[in-house]
């Protein structure tokens, strides 16, 4: 959409918002220059400002501060590095974000100058093909990096881009130093300014215009439009390179480094930005430490770093062909310490489960886990794979048997999920399978939750469920039977009798404790029932 069909659908929205256009006899008349002693009066002031208010480890840095008759400040620091402090603590300090404008050779000196990131935009009112520049008091919208209203609808047109005028702030600040000191700080890090080896003086001399044109850095809406201030950026990106913290963590970190920073400002996105502002910093900085930038060549790279660095490390990776790939992705992963626990403990149950939610592409997660003989449990493996079903199941299981020849656990505790169950009789024939106590009675309550069964009877029905599956002989599982089928919440339910003959009447023998004690040997020193809710916690 150009501006034109952008004007005739919002003329007159567009209208409210600005003044009727000023005649030009009528704009203000251009500041006078102000007579030399007032500008050394002001300048002189800054200056006191700024003694003030540097940090100790700056001050140290600083060899001369004085006023200029100009209006100007001039700064000598000692080096390069003690420039970029200054003038990080100077922004804090007046509250405005300075640029690097350019960088230039005059006068036998590399010359750079940063510029204030303020811009005065004039909005263009479009009338009867007339162009007509509007004149609000104060001076046009204040914005940085501001958008106009064909933007902000989403129009990418150049005739759009024509609809806004900038005009700069003349703050700045001119920093001057050796050519030699520039161009070695560009190849490199420089050496220190004490090393006598240097044929050259690593002073950096500072000429600071402070006089802003056109708006008051001080006033909120400039202060809140700042960029985030270098230190508080810093801070950031150090968080974000710890992956597992989150966002909502880091925000309350950056903000208490806030506190003790130096002309740090209450309510700045400068020094306090917002959970999205800084969302969006950490979602920067950790694209740059990937890799690659696709998935798969990422993680390639990191397993023949892993490799490199602990070849002992076990990996197995496919990056697969599509989502509904006949090679689906694939990755398993074993370190010499999990093979170790994996023979000692792995002999007699094992817990398996698939785990989801626990990455951005919504791969299942499965881990297989032990009971040691202190009741502890302990990862023996992982995989990532692309679908929870028996084909990629059957391969984790294969992969971890290649790996560990003599892995033949007796038993294997999981979910009542038929992909494992048939991956597991396929892979290991001889293992028995038992199934969870955690998520058996998962299960059960949330099907009892939603299904006919009225409210006042949940709980009964629920514990008589439980006292069934906790039944320690077969006469009292039968006796728990009869008192299940014979409770308000069976007989007036029209379908938990279905419920129960397909899903768990026909599988007793995997869930119900009398039978599972029949068949499962005492471990060194927990009950049977122990290790399997050791397990349940553990791999849930």
């Amino acid at each position: 959409m150009g501006a034109s069909a952008f004007l005739k659908d919002h003329c007159s929205e567009l209208l409210a918002n600005f003044l009727s256009p000023v005649p030009v006899a009528e704009l203000p008349a251009p500041e006078q220059t102000p007579p030399e002693h007032a500008l050394l009066e002001r300048s002189s002031k800054h200056v006191a400002h700024i003694k003030a208010k540097l940090s100790p480890i700056l001050n140290e840095s600083v060899s001369t501060i004085e006023a200029l008759i100009d209006g100007r400040v001039y700064i000598v620091v000692k080096d390069w590095a003690a420039c970029k402090l200054f003038k990080a603590e100077y922004q804090a300090l007046t509250s405005t974000e300075y640029y690097s404008h350019s960088t230039e050779i005059k006068g036998g000196l590399t010359v750079k100058r940063f510029n204030c990131r303020w811009i005065r935009v004039c909005y263009l009112q479009f009338s009867l093909g007339l162009v007509l520049i509007t004149n609000a008091s104060p001076p046009c919208a204040c914005r940085r990096a501001g958008k106009t209203p064909w933007d902000a609808a989403k129009d990418k047109s150049s005739e759009s881009g024509m609809s806004i005028k900038g005009t700069g702030c003349s703050a700045s600040v001119v920093a001057t130093l050796h050519p030699d000191y520039a161009r070695e700080m560009k190849v490199g890090n420089p050496t220190s300014h004490n090393d006598t080896k240097h044929s050259y003086s690593t002073t950096v001399a500072m000429y600071i215009t402070s006089e802003h044109t056109g708006h008051d850095p001080n006033e909120d809406r400039d202060v809140n439009m700042l960029k985030v201030d270098d230190r508080v950026r810093s801070k950031i990106m150090k968080l974000a390179e710890s992956r597992s913290l989150s966002v909502a963590y880091i925000t309350t970190q950056v903000h208490a480094f806030a506190d003790g920073l130096v002309g740090s400002i209450k309510g700045s996105s400068q020094f306090y930005p917002t959970m999205s502002a800084i969302t969006k910093i950490v979602k920067q900085h950790r694209e740059t430490l990937r890799l690659d930038p696709h998935d798969h060549l990422a993680v390639e790279k990191y397993i023949d770093q892993d490799k490199a660095a602990n070849p002992k490390n076990l990996w197995f990776f496919r990056a697969g062909n599509g989502p509904q790939g006949t090679q689906p992705m694939l990755l398993v992963h074993q370190t010499p310490f999990q093979q170790e626990m994996m023979a000692k403990y792995g002999g007699t149950i094992v817990g398996m489960d698939a785990t989801y939610k626990t990455n951005l592409w919504g791969l299942p997660l499965v881990l297989i886990v032990i009971a040691d003989n202190h009741g502890h449990g302990y990862p023996i493996a992982c995989a990532f794979i692309q679908r929870e079903e028996q084909g990629q199941l059957a391969e984790v299981l294969l992969q971890l048997r290649n790996w560990n020849p003599t892995f033949n656990p007796k038993f294997f505790s999981i979910d009542k999920s038929q992909p494992e169950i048939n991956a597991i009789q396929n892979t290991f024939p001889h293992s028995r399978i038992l199934l969870c106590d955690f998520h058996r009675q998962q299960s059960w309550q949330r099907w009892i939750h939603g299904s006919d069964v009225k409210k006042e009877y949940r709980d009964d029905l629920f514990e008589k469920m439980r006292l069934v599956g906790y039944a320690g002989s077969v006469p009292d599982f039968k006796s728990a039977m009869f008192n299940l089928q014979a409770c308000p919440g069976w007989i007036k339910s029209n379908t938990i009798k279905g419920y129960w003959d397909n899903h768990w009447g026909n599988c007793t023998d995997l869930w119900a404790s009398c039978y599972r004690q029949v068949c499962l040997p005492p471990p060194p020193c927990a009950g049977a029932l122990t290790v399997l809710q050791v397990l349940a916690e553990e791999i849930d």
